[in-house]
């Protein structure tokens, strides 16, 4: 079945296995989604308005969390691929 909700926890694990701190300041990030709800353990976002902020992200060149900075080196080597 799959997962339509995610928190901090689950946040961090989609983004490549950073910290739970590390997620939340993503979280802060300009343009990323409202939660969808709070709860006592924390806010929770809908997936799918995580997906589309993410999407947003890279078609702006922006690295999502635990990712790194793609450089003109890289840029260039994936347009060549």
């Amino acid at each position: 079945m799959p997962h339509h909700l995610a928190g901090i926890a689950e946040l961090a694990e989609r983004w490549s296995g950073i910290s739970r701190q590390a997620a939340q300041e993503a979280t802060r990030r300009a343009g990323f989604p409202e939660p969808n709800m709070r709860l006592r353990q924390g806010p929770v976002w809908l997936v799918e308005d995580v997906q589309v902020w993410e999407q947003a992200e890279r078609d702006a060149g922006r690295p999502l969390p635990g990712e790194r900075p793609r450089g003109p080196r890289r840029q260039q080597r994936e347009r060549d691929a």
